[in-house]
């Protein structure tokens, strides 16, 4: 599996846990962002500051949800090989489904 691959299968899991978060890989490794190339760090990071924001734009709805709408957008993009715009095209559909 390779390492975006790998992010993908626990970007929900770092999303709940926040920025801060510990996680679990696939193979019961204990990972945290830092454990990820920079850039796939950084759009870890990034998806967890999404969730922030629209948490606290959407603040009626559960965290949850959230977590989840977000995870959503992003496996739908997650296929992509030039990374640094999803994060933002992560938040803008995740927005939207949101407000609708």
């Amino acid at each position: 599996m390779d390492v975006h691959s790998q992010a993908s299968a626990v970007v929900r899991r770092t999303i709940g846990g926040g920025t801060q978060g510990n996680l679990s890989s696939l193979d019961g490794r204990s990972l945290n962002a830092d454990t990820f190339p920079m850039g796939v760090s950084e759009e870890l990071r990034a998806l967890a500051d999404v969730v922030d924001r629209l948490a606290a734009k959407f603040p009626g709805m559960s965290r949850e949800h959230i977590e989840d709408v977000v995870q959503q957008e992003h496996s739908l993009l997650d296929a992509g090989r030039v990374r640094a715009f999803i994060p933002v095209l992560v938040e803008h559909a995740a927005r939207d489904r949101l407000s609708g």
